[in-house]
């Protein structure tokens, strides 16, 4: 069997517009969350699952986000991605090709945090045979995130971006992807939600692994608040390096 590697990398190029009446000096993964920046708090994850190194693709103030997080942050050697011209998010992930050799990759959006082990669903996505697999979570407000039907086996039926009312599966914002399926991609501006995900769903190539955790995004004003009144659920299982 071949041996199987995975690497890290993390979306933290986008806009944040709809962030944006509150959270206007920077780009929406550097907002402040119990006192620390949304990417610190997975950057300080994905140290305590084993990753010493991630990838972040960036974009919009790329060098703000550079110059606050630097080469190291909370114990992980960073690499960045840049954009000359915003990329989306499948876009991202190609781009960002160049700049890690796993197999594999963990992709993480950086404004939704799951309050589990990286690493446990990535053991669990990589028994799975398929070209991307994707962390789910039960939500009462399914509506509001991209809403997954899946069949008994985990296998993804249909992927909608956002829409109709009522609880749900919805896409955690984590993610397992075979190298080569990025590598297959298009270069170029490219949607994961919009395009990606609906196509792989529609070819049986998208699975699922569902995880019963705590999950946070900080998309928009009312799930950033929220994210601000349940600090515990980031902080509370781990300390930063500095605190250390």
């Amino acid at each position: 069997m071949t041996p199987v590697s995975v690497s890290a990398v993390i979306l933290a190029g986008g806009k944040g517009t709809r962030l944006r009446p509150v959270v206007s000096d920077r780009p929406k993964p550097l907002a402040l969350v119990a006192g620390r920046s949304f990417l610190e708090h997975i950057l300080n994850r994905l140290r305590h699952d084993g990753f010493g190194e991630a990838v972040l693709c960036v974009g919009y103030m790329a060098d703000m986000v550079e110059a606050m997080l630097g080469p190291r942050n909370q114990g992980v050697r960073l690499h960045y991605s840049r954009e000359n011209i915003p990329l989306d998010t499948a876009g991202a992930f190609r781009h960002a090709l160049p700049h890690f050799s796993g197999s594999h990759i963990l992709g993480l959006n950086g404004d939704t945090f799951i309050d589990t082990s990286y690493a446990h669903f990535v053991a669990q996505a990589i028994r799975v045979d398929a070209d991307a697999v994707l962390g789910i979570v039960w939500s009462d407000d399914a509506g509001s995130y991209g809403r997954v039907l899946r069949d008994d086996a985990g296998t993804v039926v249909t992927f909608a971006e956002k829409g109709e009312a009522g609880s749900g599966w919805v896409n955690a914002g984590v993610y397992l992807f075979r190298r080569q399926m990025l590598v297959d991609l298009p270069t170029g501006p490219l949607s994961l939600e919009r395009h990606v995900l609906p196509q792989l769903a529609a070819s049986g190539r998208l699975a699922s692994v569902a995880l019963e955790c705590a999950f946070i995004d900080i998309g928009t004003p009312e799930s950033y608040a929220r994210a601000q009144a349940l600090p515990q659920f980031i902080l509370g299982k781990h300390r930063s390096v500095s605190e250390e």
